[in-house]
């Protein structure tokens, strides 16, 4: 499996699948766990089978939490580029990704 994108879409993704997953398993899960409890469970092996879908966002997550919380080169870089006064930031590249987030956050 491949993660790309920045944290902010990987955690959102991974907020979304997770929703998903368990309103769908929800009345499962509750099944499940009454006749764990139930009487002659002491004592038994529980085998659980996780999903695809949960394997894939398990994977995501230990991806994610593996990555550094900042990307020390890129920080330099910027840091540099600022000191020099030649950073530049295009307003059509701005512009466009509010619009991007605002679709992204209104669906």
């Amino acid at each position: 499996m491949k993660v790309t994108g920045n944290n902010y879409e990987i955690s959102k993704y991974l907020t979304e699948t997770t929703t998903r997953e368990s309103q769908k398993t929800g009345e499962t899960s509750s099944k499940a766990n009454q006749s764990l409890a139930g009487p002659g469970a002491q004592g038994q092996d529980v085998i659980v089978e996780l999903s695809q879908k949960s394997q894939e966002v398990q994977m995501a997550r230990e991806a994610i939490e593996q990555q550094p919380d900042m990307r020390e080169e890129k920080v330099a870089a910027l840091k540099a580029q600022l000191e020099n006064g030649t950073y530049e930031v295009s307003p059509q590249d701005v512009a466009e990704k509010m619009v991007r987030m605002f679709m992204d956050e209104t669906g």
